[in-house]
């Protein structure tokens, strides 16, 4: 996603005179590619810290609000919303920085306009394209956030490694990429990792109240009242089954993201604001009638896990 900015000056001339200046092009060369290894290093360890965090956050927040109804609105109109106040507050550092080092597309006050000529290679580039970015992502969480509730942590992070066997095989179709043993041997993996997982609970399955606590029910959840509660055969296999398909919509956004990045060479933090801008806006009108809708005639004493309202939450989170 790393890319050149098209309007620059002779910053990055200047800084290669001053290293050849005071080391030999070898020296310079190593110095450089030393940093850029533990760069690489601590945005890796920072990113997999973060996404754990994020990832348990959001499954105490899903809990405590294990209402279909509630959480299509919290991830599919507040989540969307307040991401981009957060991803505000370094995309305007980011473009000060990019333009104190003498990037002069970076201008602060308009480098989020739209038919900025800095968001590609190639000039400006269609806010739509950058909107469809985030559409993957979006049906992925409108999918994930109901069924979260009614599924265990372990049992979540073990299913969403498949993102990465989505991600390979549609790679292989669209984008043309190939691969070797050892990536599918780490598809493998990811399949073994999901079925242990799941004998662990099928192998001991006991749903008394006993088992239930000592998590060797697999269709058990915690609700918001802090007490395990046992879905129906259907009501298990609806919730595990939205969760393992929305894998797919992610899986196909990331493979668009990838072809449009390297073949319009897109500036990535313009498009990070333009796709997180367009879906919300685009999926909100959708979104808000059913889930109304859906609160007044279900009632506050009825049940996210009875025949109907599964029916209903499969219309309304395609």
């Amino acid at each position: 996603a790393s890319r050149t900015s098209p309007l620059t000056d002779n910053a990055d001339d200047a800084a290669s005179s001053s290293c050849a200046s005071s080391y030999s092009s070898v020296a310079c060369a190593s110095e450089r590619g030393g940093l850029n290894q533990w760069l690489v290093c601590l945005v890796f360890v920072g990113y997999v810290v973060l996404k754990a965090v994020d990832r348990v956050f959001m499954k105490r927040v899903t809990n405590s609000m294990h209402n279909p109804t509630y959480n299509l609105m919290l991830w599919n109109i507040v989540w969307p919303v307040t991401m981009q106040f957060f991803n505000l507050a370094y995309m305007l550092p980011y473009a000060w920085l990019m333009r104190r080092v003498g990037h002069k597309g970076y201008d602060v006050r308009r480098f989020l306009l739209p038919g900025n000529p800095v968001a590609s290679s190639g000039g400006a580039i269609p806010v739509l394209q950058l909107g469809i970015f985030s559409l993957g992502d979006q049906v992925c969480t409108c999918m994930q956030g109901p069924a979260g509730a009614f599924i265990s942590q372990t049992v979540m992070t073990v299913m969403s490694n498949t993102h990465m066997i989505f991600v390979a095989a549609l790679s292989f179709v669209f984008l043309g990429t190939r691969f070797k043993q050892v990536h599918y041997a780490s598809f493998l993996l990811v399949v073994l990792s999901v079925l242990v997982d799941l004998s662990n609970k099928l192998s001991g399955y006991d749903c008394s109240a006993f088992g239930m606590q000592g998590d060797k029910c697999l269709s058990a959840y915690k609700g918001s009242d802090g007490k395990y509660h046992e879905l129906s055969g259907g009501a298990m296999l609806f919730w595990y089954g939205l969760f393992l398909c929305s894998e797919i919509p992610l899986a196909t956004g990331n493979v668009y993201k990838q072809y449009v990045l390297q073949d319009r060479d897109v500036e990535i933090v313009y498009a990070t604001w333009w796709s997180g801008v367009s879906v919300p806006d685009a999926m909100g009108p959708f979104v808000c009638p059913p889930v109304l809708d859906q609160g007044a005639r279900a009632g506050p004493g009825s049940r996210p896990d009875t025949p109907g309202a599964g029916r209903y939450m499969l219309l309304h989170t395609r």
